[in-house]
């Protein structure tokens, strides 16, 4: 299988690496069943990545379709149909899409060209145990054999359809593994150039109807194209395929590295992704497909509009809107995807980006991936070679011409840098027709610019292609100051063949076409130009005016005259004759009587259909005679016609083997034994037993013997048979065996020993060795000793006996055979090596059961050996006498058995005690620090004890000092525990108790409340507690602070301690409203004023023991006296405050001071504020007056409450039309146009000045009508 990368300079180098690292990553991490390689079209075998002006396309469709349409359901477990929509009733299943180019930046659909198109075909056609690559279906009535590997196929231009046919290995049909889901690929470059754009349809893949199980059927079909056009955008573009068989219900992901694409240099990279899968289910999700992102190396989920993150391959088909028939969302298990991968910022793909990382997994889905294209922004260095026709044989050349053989044909290749950067290692590669040689000395390059490149170097060489490669090294082309400069120039000239055999074709008129290359490495970017093709110059007239013209030049050659008078006598078509059977036809044994890159296939015109035969799929061995076709390499619909002739070779069969009985070769006949050659006649070889099935031809034989082993002694012989067809070695073999049996002359004897306890392993190895005492002898060869000996059998201990067998066997196997008995007895009793020990152990309360078996098993300590066997002890133990608890005590005897039934005893005393004080299992309480009410009552505590039942008892003793408030003091808690042995523990907590809690309310205090101060309440009459001591002392105070002329503060407090010192604070606040204040007094002062008096502000009645406070600091306040020299100009408040001796609501006056310079004399233009507003109609302060406002008109007001709500809003402010009044302008609290309360306001002003510079300026404002 291959895949398919394009670039339009068949670009192969580091781009090949690209492809190879994308899939020896993904045939090492996932399921790869075909392993991805480039897709390389046959036109191009050794390109991988186009970089091309252009883009690649897919269409395709599903030919199966669910029963009961619907966009949500699966295929599994659902009853699949048919898709047919041809009206064709030769076919059985067919769907169409239609095939469209882009028209990005003006380009012409019509002028593109096609350079690669493949077609794809994939489905599941079984739910059995297997699923063979054809099988019948019936329809109507109708049967057809479907074959996998073929469909039928029609373009726009098509009538009638073609059967396309997929090579074995292309791609992968899974007959008993991998749910049976296959995919087909054939190349269909030629049939999709001479079909163009529009409809394609795709019927009779081989698919089944009807429900398809868990897995489902599915089915449809694919076709990608990559295409030119001069017009379009840079791309390096590239085609895999492969088959990946992703396993669902498996938490799995795989990392797909890519490499060796050049992203442009600068602005934004786009990158469209192809890709075909089969079965990606609807309704399943957990399968994805990211990339990774450059900016910070995180993945990117990918999806577009027919799927989603979760769920990428869900049998949608996303091939940018282009016309399907039929047209449906749900394609059920059918996915062909191409879209534009999102890439904001560059973050995905950025500039001069050679490589990125794709992964794909799966959760649950299973599905196949079988073919992923890719195309990236890139940029391309633009080196260009212009080609021309100068001279035939020495003339001119017209428009049209032709040349003769023999005749000399002279051409030119101008050079061109139409790029933005030098061109290092700059190569022209010319390759001739294989119509044509070289002429020797003809070449010659110009240089048109300084200083000259290097190695500039010009070279033929005769190994490169059909007939060899013109070479130019250049070197480094520089970047001229016009692209349309011409930097250098080749001439050089070929003669046309005068080859019979060549030209000698009645197939089609030979021709010679000029095709060549440039080569270099951009000198800026390091990007590689390669096999970039030469152009004839541009469309001039027509559709697609400026595209390059790519065609080769071509010239047509008349032969006739030379035919008729030189190539009468000379062979129009090669004839290879073989013999069968043979393993396969040697390709090169053909292909070298051809041009270099000669083309075989089994028919012509070439199409889907046709079988090319390479090195890898070579000629078949079919017998019989068969015509096959050569193509030569770019010519022009030229092909040569061959033949294969394959004859019967004969069958041989050799003598038959034979068995002789004898010791050596002499005893071969009627051909003696011989180690050298022996050359024999035919009726030699079949007097021997041999037998041919031709005996008509000419045969040369001869033998050979080689032997092997002794008894048997066989030989083979080994016959070469000579024919003028073929050379065969057959081979006979003679077995030469002794048959007679040995003679017994002694036999064995038996023999009986004492045991050693080992086996008496001495005494029975010396008798077998001595085969019993028995002898024999042999006619033919000494004999062998062997015995059937395997042990002893068991009797008691090691005693025992064994019969045996010995057997006396010569080199040829025959044998005869004596028997006699071995025998072991015993009848030794043990022997105590280490008396049984008495044991003294604590109580565990379980009858110390562990430590009394082990005693036991120990056999309480002792030891004892046999001479013939392992001893068996025992013991009397029946039990422990009781005392206290589970203790007690008991004497046992053990005794040692052996395995003749020989004893001894020994006798030990087994006894339990109890000395352990029993022990606390609960949780013990730690010593703690409690409040006074809240001292725990004792824990029940729980224990144990090793040997009995076990009693616990607390007590509690209380320690308290003299200097101790009576809610502190400590209690020692003390548990005891005693078991029945009179063993005890005990425990003691120790309990601190302190009163840190203060006293608490108990009546109810409202915290805070607000009254008018005419409604202040009585203090109220508060009870507290205390939770151990009791109540100490309770202190009340009350305090007062004034907040403004309308408000102030009643703020009362209770602080409560109890007997131990803990204190409480309670309190209560009252917000007191003033009903009725004094007026408040707006007053201005010049900064240069004298100091004034405040009380002579105010009017005579008012006392004069009031307190005078600054609410904004001025620092010019100084008891009753205020002294404006040092203090900022702006707006300040002080207040006064009388206090009436009868606790009647306090008296509060707000002077509204304003500092100001009006007494000095003001610059022109100077801002200033008069923020005393009296608006009512006596001419004298009626609105706000900002003097110098007029200088200013880009300013404006904006006035607030005291409560910061806007009143007032103006832009350009002047004193007249827009004034402020002391009206509103309509907000939250006052409407429109109603009058404004009397009282203080704050203003803002802004204006810029003719500098356009912005100044600010604040401060009170005091309205008073």
């Amino acid at each position: 299988m291959k895949t398919k990368n394009y670039s339009k300079n068949l670009s192969l180098g580091g781009k090949n690496i690209f492809i190879l690292l994308f899939f020896v990553s993904l045939s090492i991490q996932s399921q790869v069943r075909v392993n991805f390689t480039p897709r390389e079209p046959i036109s191009s075998p050794s390109t991988s990545i186009f970089s091309i002006k252009g883009d690649f396309t897919l269409i395709g469709n599903t030919n199966l379709t669910l029963n009961n349409y619907d966009v949500n359901e699966p295929n599994s477990n659902n009853n699949m149909v048919y898709v047919d929509i041809d009206g064709d009733s030769n076919t059985f299943n067919s769907s169409s899409a239609n095939l469209t180019f882009s028209n990005e930046n003006g380009a012409i659909p019509e002028c593109s060209k096609v350079i690669f198109a493949g077609l794809y075909w994939t489905g599941r056609a079984s739910d059995g145990s297997n699923s063979p690559e054809t099988f019948n279906v019936t329809k109507n009535s109708v049967t057809k054999l479907f074959n996998k590997r073929k469909v039928k196929l029609k373009g726009p231009s098509s009538t009638s359809y073609t059967e396309i046919t997929a090579n074995s290995n292309d791609i992968y049909y899974p007959q008993n593994s991998d749910g049976f889901m296959y995919s087909a690929f054939a190349e269909i470059t030629d049939y999709v150039k001479n079909n163009g754009i529009g409809q394609y349809t795709v019927a009779d893949i081989a698919l089944v109807e009807g429900n398809g199980g868990s897995t489902g059927y599915y089915g449809g079909w694919g076709i990608i194209v990559v295409y030119e056009n001069s017009k379009m955008k840079c791309r390096d573009i590239t085609v895999f395929d492969g088959h990946a068989y992703v396993q669902g219900n498996s938490t799995s992901s795989h990392q797909i590295p890519i490499s060796g694409f050049n992203a442009v240099q600068t602005g934004q990279v786009n990158v469209k992704l192809g890709i075909m899968a089969g079965e990606g289910d609807r309704s399943i999700s957990g399968d994805y497909f990211n990339i990774q992102r450059s900016s910070d190396n995180n993945w990117q989920s990918l999806n577009h509009t027919g799927n989603s993150t979760n769920n990428f391959f869900n049998s949608s088909i996303q091939t940018g809107g282009n016309t399907r028939n039929p047209n449906l969302v749900n394609n059920t298990g059918l996915d062909i995807s191409m879209f534009n991968i999102p890439n904001p910022n560059n973050s995905v793909i950025t500039n001069n980006q050679t490589s990125t990382t794709l992964r794909y997994g799966s959760t649950q889905d299973t599905y196949v991936i079988f073919m992923a294209a890719m195309a990236v922004d890139a940029y391309i260095p633009d080196p260009e070679g212009v080609m021309s026709l100068v001279t035939i044989n020495g003339v001119p050349a017209a428009s049209t011409t032709t040349v003769t053989p023999g005749q000399e044909i002279e051409y030119s290749i101008k050079i061109l840098n139409e790029g933005t950067e030098n061109i290092n290692n700059a190569q022209i590669k010319i390759q001739l027709p294989y119509t044509a040689t070289f002429v020797n000395g003809s070449q010659n390059g110009v240089i048109n610019f300084s200083p000259l490149p290097t190695p500039n170097n010009i070279y033929f060489n005769p190994n490169d292609g059909p007939s060899g490669t013109l070479i130019w090294d250049i070197g480094t082309l520089p970047v001229p100051v016009s692209p349309t400069i011409i930097l250098g120039e080749l001439k050089y000239k070929i003669k046309i063949t005068e080859d019979c055999f060549l030209l000698k074709n009645s197939n089609c008129v030979p021709s010679a076409s000029l095709f060549g290359y440039i080569n270099g490495i951009g000198a800026i970017t390091g990007i590689q130009i390669i096999n970039k093709p030469f152009i004839q110059g541009y469309v001039t007239s027509g559709l697609c005016i400026g595209d390059p013209i790519l065609n080769p030049i071509t010239t047509m050659i008349d032969a006739t005259n030379f035919i008729n008078q030189n190539c009468q006598n000379t062979i129009n078509e090669l004839v290879f004759n073989y013999c069968s059977p043979i393993s396969q036809v040697p390709f090169n044994s053909i292909a070298s009587n051809y041009p270099i890159g000669t083309q075989f296939y089994n028919s012509y015109p070439v199409n889907g259909s046709s079988i090319e035969y390479t090195n890898s799929n070579p000629f078949p061995n079919t017998l019989g005679s068969f015509n096959y076709y050569a193509v030569p390499p770019n010519a022009n619909g030229c092909y040569y016609t061959l033949k294969i002739n394959i004859d019967t070779n004969p069958t041989i069969t050799s003598p038959q083997s034979v068995n002789i009985n004898g010791c050596n070769s002499s005893v071969i006949s009627p051909l003696v034994y011989s180690e050298t050659p022996v050359n024999i006649n035919l009726q030699d070889f079949i007097n021997a037993g041999g037998n041919v099935s031709n005996n008509q031809l000419n045969y040369t034989i001869s033998y050979v013997d080689t032997s092997n082993g002794s008894c048997p002694l066989v030989v083979t012989r080994t016959y070469t048979i000579i024919t003028s067809c073929s050379t065969q070695t057959i081979t006979q073999t003679f077995t030469i065996i002794d048959t007679t049996n040995p003679v017994i002359l002694v036999q064995a004897s038996n023999a009986e020993v004492q045991c050693d306890g080992n086996g008496n392993t001495e005494a029975l190895n010396a008798w077998l060795a001595s085969n019993g005492g028995a002898s024999a002898s042999d006619n033919c060869s000494n004999v062998t000793w062997t015995n059937n000996f395997t042990l002893v059998s068991d009797t008691c201990g090691a005693t025992g006996s064994a019969s045996v067998t010995f057997t006396a066997t010569d080199a040829c196997g025959n044998s005869a055979a004596t028997t006699a008995t071995f025998t072991i007895i015993d009848t030794t009793n043990p022997v105590i090596l280490v008396q049984a020990s008495n044991v003294e152990v604590q109580c565990d309360g379980n009858g110390n059961t562990e430590d009394l078996n082990a005693w036991l098993a120990s056999n309480g300590g002792a030891s004892a050996s046999d001479n013939c066997s392992n001893v068996t002890w025992t013991n009397n133990f029946t039990s422990v006498s009781d005392t206290c608890g589970a203790t007690g005590s008991v004497t046992v005897t053990f005794t040692a058995t052996d395995a003749c039934g020989n004893s001894a005893a020994t006798t030990a005393t087994f006894t339990i005690i109890d000395t352990t004080n029993p022990v606390f299992t609960s949780e013990l309480p730690q010593n703690i620090s409690v409040s006074c009410d809240a001292v725990p009552n004792p824990v029940i505590m729980t224990g144990t004890d090793n040997c009995s039942d076990v009693t616990i008892n607390v007590l509690d003793a209380i320690d308290r000092q003299e200097s101790q408030c009576e809610g502190e003091y400590i209690i020692n808690r003390t548990w005891t525990i005693n078991d029945s042995c009179n063993n005890s523990s005990s425990y003691t907590q120790i309990i601190t108790v302190f009163d840190n809690t203060p006293p608490t309310l108990t009546t109810q205090l409202t915290p805070q409340i607000s009254v008018l101060c005419s409604e202040i309440p009585q203090v109220p009459e508060l009870i507290f507690t205390d939770n151990c001591s009791g109540i100490n002392e309770i202190n009340y105070s009350e305090t007062s602070n004034v907040v403004s002329i309308y408000e102030y503060v009643l703020i009362r407090e209770w602080i409560v301690s109890d007997n131990c010192g803990n204190e409480a604070n309670f309190s209560q606040t009252i917000n007191v409203s003033v009903e009725k204040t004094s007026d408040i007094i707006p007053f201005a002062i010049c900064i240069e004023e004298n100091p004034i008096d405040l009380f002579t502000i105010l009017d005579d009645s008012i006392p004069t023991t009031g307190e005078w406070q600054e609410i904004t600091n001025s620092g010019g306040l100084n008891g009753n006296i205020f002294n404006p020299n040092n203090v900022m100009l702006g707006n300040y408040t002080i207040q006064y405050v009388v206090a009436l001796e009868d606790n009647s609501c306090p008296m509060i006056y707000e002077i509204y001071l304003n500092v100001n310079d009006d007494c000095i004399v003001l610059a022109a233009c100077d801002i200033t504020v008069y923020n005393a507003v009296s608006p009512n109609d006596d001419s004298s302060n009626d609105f706000l007056f900002i003097d110098g406002i007029e200088c200013y008109p880009n300013n404006s007001v904006e006035i607030y409450n005291r409560w910061g709500i806007l009143v007032y809003e103006e832009t350009g402010y002047n004193n007249a039309l827009k004034s402020f009044k002391g009206v509103s302008e309509g907000r939250n609290t006052v409407n429109r146009n109603e009058l404004l309360p009397d009282g203080t306001y704050f203003y803002i002003l802004k204006y810029t000045d003719e500098e356009n510079k912005k100044h600010d300026r604040s401060g009170y404002l005091y309205l008073n009508r």
